[in-house]
């Protein structure tokens, strides 16, 4: 079994969120958020989760504002029982009334960065989520570790960062070559500051101890 650990080439693109919370000046409404940390390839969907509660009696639609914002431009708006969004984002009508006015963004891409803010009120009553500047599209590596004229078809890929195991970002099935042994790769996506003390494991059967190769971020 030889083994192979190949150096970053194209692109994995990650979107990443980490929200911050405050109420408003008229802390009536309350809006929190459940997720403290999201991340997303680039071309896929994510959501911003955003929820909220009224004091008293149910939620009057004809009665709620939801305001969603990028750096103070319109991204979606449910007023007057009508929702509003640009083309690449999406309120849940349905799910208001339950105290949920989160927002999906489709197929992000790079201007999909930046600060993003939920506006909440009801009967006149005010609450704010605020998503700051911790929200990036980042130019991801990719690492491939590779097997190579191995038998029999079992293999195993094991990715750790600093002992402690990470999934990888794609493990290709085993391809059988003409002398009967198989080839495998597992890639894994890494940021800038997520490299250090990464190793590729590889067991299979005909290994005496299974085969490690490191990258150290200089």
């Amino acid at each position: 079994v030889r083994l192979w650990l190949f150096a970053p080439t194209p692109h994995c693109l990650f979107f990443t969120l980490s929200p911050f919370v405050f109420s408003g000046s008229r802390a009536e409404v309350n809006v929190f958020t459940s997720e403290l940390s999201l991340i997303a390839q680039r071309y896929s969907d994510i959501l911003l989760p955003c929820t909220f509660s009224v004091p008293r009696g149910p939620i009057g639609l004809k009665q709620l504002t939801v305001s969603w914002t990028q750096y103070g431009i319109f991204v979606a708006k449910f007023e007057n029982g009508e929702a509003l969004a640009r083309q690449d984002a999406r309120l849940f009508e349905a799910n208001l009334s339950q105290g949920n006015a989160s927002l999906l963004l489709k197929s992000v891409v790079k201007r999909d960065e930046g600060l993003y803010k939920c506006e909440v009120s009801h009967a006149g009553e005010e609450g704010v989520l605020l998503l700051p500047e911790s929200i990036h599209l980042l130019t991801e590596h990719h690492l491939t570790c590779s097997a190579k004229n191995f038998y029999p078809k079992n293999i195993s890929f094991i990715w750790t960062v600093n002992g402690v195991a990470v999934p990888p970002f794609n493990t290709t099935k085993p391809s059988l070559n003409p002398d009967g042994t198989y080839n495998s790769e597992s890639i894994y996506c890494f940021m800038p500051i997520s490299r250090d003390g990464l190793t590729c494991e590889v067991q299979h059967e005909a290994l005496e101890e299974p085969l490690r190769r490191s990258v150290t971020c200089e």
